[in-house]
């Protein structure tokens, strides 16, 4: 008999796996942000301090602050991927990772042009991650199905395989992830979420995190021929960074379209030389950078047509990353009300402070009606909703979200004004 599974074999096999990764470490995690002024103990028994004070409280809540916690002395605030699975897992089926975060602001890095009467060009942004900047961040953005667990799952695979050395002739392995869609859809706040993340997460094999944010349309020069030289010196700058091994580092190309244009239909423009020098050398510079363990690509694409074939095919995943649904909308619009509680703009007047079905219903039917809307656009709106219709500076929940409802229409309007 052939050696072939049957469709009921296979469909068995994907069952083993899913039990599996319900209770191995892969599934469920607690990411633990200390306190820097605290005592030093061991992380071990911080593990299982922190498992024992959210299991003891049956806390069922993503992110958990830590002000008044009998552990408040060594911890900052607690982040839990899985609350639901958490509360069933036992000490070993979770994986720990405690941190501290880096307060400093991004430095800006640039590079000389090659007539030293030019003026420095400002080439790219610089943070030590994790970094002050992102904490939240990523749970702050909501998108499809498991989108953003299978991102970090998918760059943790990619760093692994780098760090095992594994033959790249047998597995394609470039480190290079390109998310693309339409504007205004998160793709750059979600990189910077994922490379805050990744730090965390390989913050005891790596003791800093590098991210370099690359200012794509600096690097085109005004001088003709000079902006394939500027990427080369870019790149030049931060592979000095990658020869240090104790460093993680993180690049991430916004707007790649810009210095990775198709060069077929560049070579139809005037002077197509400039821009076929660039692709070249950042195609030229990504080769060498997989030679590097401790690197990873993160690339965002408004227009992923426009982008040269030969740089699509280096990226190991190419994720779409689309407008939001209507659960997506629910939890933006719900996520800026609870901040807008918290600082009693927006005052929740229920006895459990809780939302009630009818508020819900109220939130979803305006979910309904955002449908089509760009994630920034959505989190405009409740500013817009108090701007327009709020004339105190407090406003009970129900009237907020009337005229949150009211934002979401005229913005539709002026919306379908501007496209006439």
């Amino acid at each position: 008999m052939d050696n072939i599974s049957s469709g009921n074999s296979i469909e068995m096999d994907y069952a083993i796996i899913d039990a599996q990764n319900d209770t191995q470490s892969l599934g469920v995690y607690v990411e633990i942000l200390r306190r820097k002024d605290a005592r030093q103990i061991d992380e071990n028994e911080l593990y299982r301090l922190v498992f024992d004070y959210l299991k003891e409280r049956k806390i069922n809540q993503t992110l958990v602050k830590c002000e008044n916690a009998p552990i408040s002395d060594l911890v900052e605030e607690i982040t839990i991927n899985q609350p639901f699975w958490f509360q069933n897992a036992k000490f070993e089926d979770v994986q720990f990772f405690a941190y501290t975060v880096n307060s400093h602001a991004a430095e800006m890095e640039t590079i000389e042009t090659a007539d030293g009467d030019m003026e420095d060009i400002p080439a790219s942004q610089h943070w030590i991650l994790p970094n002050r900047e992102f904490q939240g961040l990523w749970e702050f953005l909501y998108f499809e199905d498991d989108l953003k667990e299978n991102l970090l799952r998918f760059s943790k695979s990619l760093m692994l395989f780098a760090e095992k050395k594994v033959d790249t002739n047998a597995i394609s392995c470039n480190k290079l992830i390109l998310l693309h869609g339409p504007p205004g859809t998160g793709k750059t706040s979600l990189s910077k979420a994922l490379a805050h993340k990744i730090s965390i997460h390989m913050s005891s094999k790596f003791r800093y995190t590098h991210l370099f944010e690359i200012n794509s349309h600096s690097l085109f020069s005004k001088w003709f021929s000079e902006s394939g030289k500027l990427v080369m010196k870019m790149f030049t700058t931060i592979k000095d960074v990658c020869h240090d091994a104790e460093s993680l580092v993180v690049i991430l190309i916004d707007e790649v379209e810009s210095i990775a244009y198709a060069r077929d239909t560049v070579s139809i423009q005037q002077e197509p030389s400039d821009s076929l020098r660039v692709v070249n050398a950042v195609l030229t510079q990504l080769d060498q950078l997989r030679n590097h363990s401790n690197v990873l690509v993160l690339t965002t694409s408004n227009l992923s047509g426009t982008i040269d074939i030969a740089f699509v095919d280096r990226a190991d995943l190419k994720q779409f990353i689309g407008f939001p649904s209507i659960p997506a909308i629910f939890h933006i619009f719900k996520s800026a009300i609870d901040e807008l509680v918290k600082v009693q703009i927006v005052i929740n007047e229920t006895e459990d402070k809780k939302w009630g079905s009818a508020n819900i219903e109220r939130l979803l039917d305006i979910a309904k009606k955002s449908q089509g809307l760009s994630g920034r656009s959505l989190r405009k709106l409740p500013l817009l909703a108090h701007a327009w219709f709020i004339h105190s500076e407090k406003v009970d929940l129900l009237t907020f979200l009337v005229a949150l409802d009211g934002a979401v229409e005229k913005h539709l309007t002026d919306i379908s004004a501007i496209s006439k």
